[in-house]
């Protein structure tokens, strides 16, 4: 989350950004449940995610935010290949204008006008339904990183 310096993304940051990473969370939490992992016999259980989340990102004057959960991590094998990861995703983008413009990505991908009538939630349940966008990628940055 870098800093946002168009004043019109600055306003949707603030009045959507919230909103978007409570419900990207939601999607990760229902998708990829957390578990509790045991460290070693006496030691205590913790909490994993795993998915991650990511956003507000300005790119191509637009905002982005983003859920992902790698099923297959890019690593170096023993003669110090790349290999290629795995990882699904669903991206949330907002375009500003009168009115502003959502686009939700994951398999599927749709975009509306933000105006007082949408109903926004019900669109990116719609989006969520027909499942993750799955891209093969190498390193570790996340879905936005390579836009």
């Amino acid at each position: 989350m870098g800093r946002i310096e168009d004043p019109e993304l600055q306003i949707l940051s603030a009045q959507w950004s919230q909103l978007i990473v409570d419900a990207l969370d939601k999607i990760g939490r229902e998708m990829w449940p957390p578990f509790r992992e045991r460290r070693g016999l006496l030691a205590q259980s913790r909490q994993v995610i795993p998915y991650s989340l990511e956003g507000p990102t300005v790119i191509a004057e637009q905002l982005f935010w983003a859920v992902s959960h790698i099923t297959r991590p890019s690593a170096f094998d023993d003669k110090g290949n790349l290999s290629r990861g795995e990882r699904a995703y669903w991206v949330i983008s907002l375009k500003p204008g009168s009115p502003p413009i959502m686009t939700v990505e994951g398999a599927q991908a749709i975009s509306l006008p933000l105006d007082p009538t949408t109903d926004w939630q019900s669109s990116l349940n719609r989006v969520v339904q027909g499942g993750p966008k799955v891209e093969t990628f190498y390193g570790n940055k996340g879905p936005l990183s390579h836009r």
